[in-house]
């Protein structure tokens, strides 16, 4: 920890150049010990919102990836407790009064605390991040110095976009000695995303941990759903989850390995020298993925605020309730750096703290103004 923080303050005191702030540091949590599971009372409901809370209820014990962890951290007791309340409102809601139901339904999933287990009404879209912090612009390269670039990225949901300016800026990021990455808003989107920028953050082989894949028919059934529900163009993306469906409904066991645990290496980009990522609260899933695979490399320093927390449990499916009327999401997979190291409830903390209002100098109309600013 204290190399970490002597890392830390050096290069925050060069980073000042672009930062003007002032910055503290901030220490990571003691981890949750990891819980054991339990089975909650079966019910027996006759009404369309007992009913519907009967098939969640079932989906989450069953399927759900984090029904373990939380069970042991919120307590077996406090669960069913919650469970038999929230059964006997759903029992009295009359089959008309659709969202009254959907919203005596939704606390009981609030308690897990996990913004990817939710309850949405039929054509009803999650709502992912704070955009209002950066906006949901288009990625963008700005050179603010004959030495600094900053990548402004405010989504990784969308590959093609960030190859491009990638691409088309290669020879300025590679001749500049700071490399600033941008990810406020950030809500994540795939892997692939950040492929390109990896590539100039890694400066050492470091271990991807792995995820497990909980096993069970609801599960097995939901991935086989997602794999027809893609584009024709997506052939191979929909036999690789119809193969996940069908090794779950193979296996023997509670858990499945998804992906393994391997060592990444890279050819060495030796510039851009310093690669500072800023990231806030928005950031979640493949940008904290990002940001916590990216913090192996000597030569990434983080700056801003702590992110999402929502990277212990991924590869989010859905499910249509009974009624027709709403639509279940739940995780389906489970991290394996469970349980010492969990991100989910406390998120990644930046090595250097910064205030969210002393950052907007990066957003494009600050941006606009340094660069035109005479130097």
């Amino acid at each position: 920890m204290a190399a970490t923080r002597s890392r830390g303050c050096t290069r925050a005191i060069a980073a000042l150049v672009w930062l003007d702030v002032a910055c503290h540091h901030a220490l990571v949590p003691a981890p949750t010990p990891a819980p054991t599971g339990a089975t909650a009372p079966e019910l027996v409901p006759r009404n369309r919102c007992g009913r519907d809370f009967e098939a969640l209820r079932r989906i989450v014990e069953h399927g759900y990836a984090g029904w373990d962890d939380k069970r042991e951290r919120l307590g077996a007791v406090h669960i069913d407790g919650a469970t038999a309340h929230v059964a006997a409102r759903a029992a009295a809601i009359g089959d008309d009064e659709a969202e009254a139901c959907t919203a005596a339904l939704r606390p009981w999933l609030a308690m897990f605390e996990d913004g990817d287990l939710s309850l949405l009404e039929v054509g009803e879209r999650p709502v992912h991040g704070d955009d209002a912090a950066v906006g949901r612009d288009a990625v963008q390269f700005v050179p603010i110095s004959a030495r600094t670039v900053v990548l402004r990225v405010p989504s990784f949901e969308d590959p093609a976009p960030i190859a491009a300016l990638v691409e088309a800026h290669r020879l300025e990021i590679r001749r500049a000695e700071r490399l600033v990455l941008d990810l406020r808003g950030n809500a994540g989107g795939s892997a692939a995303a950040w492929a390109s920028l990896m590539a100039f953050a890694q400066s050492l082989p470091y271990t991807v941990i792995g995820f497990d894949v909980r096993v069970s028919e609801d599960n097995a059934a939901a991935w086989a759903r997602a794999a027809d529900e893609l584009p024709a163009d997506a052939a191979d993306g929909a036999a690789r989850l119809r193969a996940v469906a069908m090794r779950m409904r193979r296996a023997s066991g509670p858990w499945l390995e998804l992906t393994p645990d391997r060592v990444e290496t890279r050819a060495i980009v030796r510039l851009p020298r310093y690669v500072d990522i800023v990231h806030d609260g928005a950031c979640a899933r493949a940008c904290e993925q990002f940001v916590l695979e990216a913090s192996a490399s000597d030569k990434v320093t983080t700056f801003g605020s702590h992110t999402a927390g929502v990277l212990d449990y991924a590869d989010v499916r859905a499910a249509t309730l009974p009624s027709g009327v709403r639509v279940l999401t739940w995780p389906t997979s489970r991290s394996r750096r469970l349980p010492s190291a969990p991100v989910d409830g406390v998120g990644l903390l930046p090595e250097v703290a910064i205030e969210p209002a002393a950052l907007r100098f990066l957003d494009a109309d600050g941006l606009a103004r340094r660069v035109a600013a005479p130097r």
